[in-house]
């Protein structure tokens, strides 16, 4: 009965230790405004995904937060780190106000 008992207690703490480190491990969703403060927003391996799901409009603030921190800036143009299987930086345009208004998410042709 003790075994049973200890068996039971293992497995029950196994699928909690594992359940708390799918929890917490969740690269591909936004990250915390604090990385804006200490410029320390990570890309996403899945950048490119992410990049095509973004729409005209996008503010600066959230294209850091989505895309981690630009690797270049030109005039109005920001470039980000393409997705792990991709070639050539994402490239955004943004207007005056720093929002986003042509995506070249796959790099300029």
């Amino acid at each position: 009965m003790n075994l049973w008992r200890y068996l039971i207690f293992v497995i029950a703490g196994a699928i909690g230790v594992t359940g708390i480190f799918v929890a917490r491990y969740r690269p591909h969703e936004v990250q915390s405004a604090a990385c804006l403060q200490t410029g320390s927003c990570r890309p996403s391996y899945r950048n490119t995904a992410v990049c095509e799901q973004l729409g005209v409009g996008t503010t600066e603030r959230e294209l850091t937060l989505r895309l981690g921190q630009p690797i270049d800036s030109k005039d109005q143009r920001l470039f980000f780190q393409p997705g792990a299987t991709e070639h050539g930086p994402i490239e955004i345009e943004l207007d005056p106000s720093r929002r986003a208004t042509r995506f070249f998410c796959h790099g300029r042709s």
